[in-house]
């Protein structure tokens, strides 16, 4: 079994739904966001931190 963790995630996606609660699970686990616009705000409403992509 492959023991690597998790650290960043890119997530761009134009249909938000059922997208919080795989956000929550990245969250707990301490995963680092990277994100689009849209995405972007919706990952930080949920309250995680965000690098935007368009910097």
């Amino acid at each position: 079994m492959d023991s690597r963790k998790i650290s960043r995630a890119l997530l761009s996606v134009f249909y938000k739904d059922h997208l919080d609660p795989i956000v929550k699970i990245l969250g707990e686990l301490g995963v680092e966001f990277i994100s689009t616009g849209g995405t972007q705000k919706f990952i930080e409403k949920l309250g995680y931190a965000v690098i935007p992509v368009e910097n």
